[in-house]
């Protein structure tokens, strides 16, 4: 398993912005195991309200799952084999907060949020996503 010192971050590169994501080895550290071990892969943006998701066609299994996620959250989600980023309601939500789809395994946390917030919100169908190390 990659070491803290080794991967404690990714980067996130859009067309017209980047971000970089702290990992959250506590939470789910096969999760960024595999995360790792594919480094540095591409994807195709979706939107579902204010989450964009991307498929990795990976077969991964689920670990420590939830459907509690806050907003600069990142998880994968396992039906999809995606990967999911939370900055603010989802079609489910009742308020505010996030709700996923299902439930998801949340591995990494937006650095700088603020500062990416308007940039994740003009997010559009297709955009190219690489994620690689920070």
């Amino acid at each position: 398993m990659p070491q803290k010192e080794t991967l404690p971050r990714l980067k996130f590169s859009f067309p017209r912005f980047s971000f970089t994501a702290k990992l959250l080895y506590s939470k789910n550290p096969k999760t960024i195991q595999k995360i790792a071990e594919n480094l540095p892969f591409e994807g195709y943006a979706e939107r579902w309200g204010d989450e964009v998701y991307f498929s990795t066609n990976w077969d991964m299994p689920s670990e420590s799952e939830t459907k509690k996620v806050g907003i600069g959250d990142i998880a994968f989600w396992s039906p999809g084999s995606a990967i999911a980023i939370f900055f603010g309601p989802t079609p489910l939500s009742k308020g505010p907060k996030p709700v996923p789809a299902s439930a998801v395994s949340v591995f990494a946390t937006v650095e700088n949020l603020k500062g990416v917030l308007s940039h994740l919100k003009e997010v559009r169908h297709d955009e190219k996503i690489r994620v690689s190390r920070a």
